[in-house]
């Protein structure tokens, strides 16, 4: 696999991304949380916004999805 450069690097990047993986869902509170964020960008990646958020627009990840998120948790009080 060493004379394989490019296998190599698919290899060590599927670890890296494993690794992040194991790290996020390593207990209840962190699945409960990402499933929580997934739902609250479902919400918006349905709407209408659905273009800027698929751009990464600046607005959309730093000022709906906060908001949002809030107020899904208060929902949920």
């Amino acid at each position: 696999m060493k004379d394989n450069e490019e296998m190599a690097t698919k290899v060590n990047t599927m670890v890296h991304n494993d690794v992040i993986c194991q790290w996020l869902l390593g207990n209840e509170l962190k699945v409960d949380q990402i499933k929580f964020l997934y739902d609250v960008i479902e919400i918006i990646y349905e709407s209408p916004c659905r273009e800027k958020l698929l751009k990464r627009d600046k607005d959309i990840l730093e000022i709906t999805i906060p908001m949002m998120a809030v107020f899904r948790t208060l929902i949920h009080m």
